[in-house]
């Protein structure tokens, strides 16, 4: 079985680790697939990571995408 979000959560030690781990889990999600979103967004609540920050997260993620990606 995948991890769940509780799982993932309590191997963040920093926010910095927290931001990470969010980060690992989109780069391996499918996030228009309405579970995936779902998991992700649990994750970022079980992380404490601020909407502000996930959406900022995104955009970091969108920039470093390869063109055509």
């Amino acid at each position: 079985d995948p991890p769940t979000p509780d799982a993932i959560a309590q191997a963040a030690r920093t926010p910095e680790q927290a931001s990470q781990l969010w980060l690992a889990a989109r780069l391996a999600a499918t996030p228009d697939e309405p579970t995936e979103r779902a998991f992700l967004d649990a994750l970022a609540h079980r992380l404490s990571l601020p909407p502000p920050l996930v959406a900022e997260l995104e955009k970091e993620l969108a920039r470093a995408a390869p063109a055509g990606a």
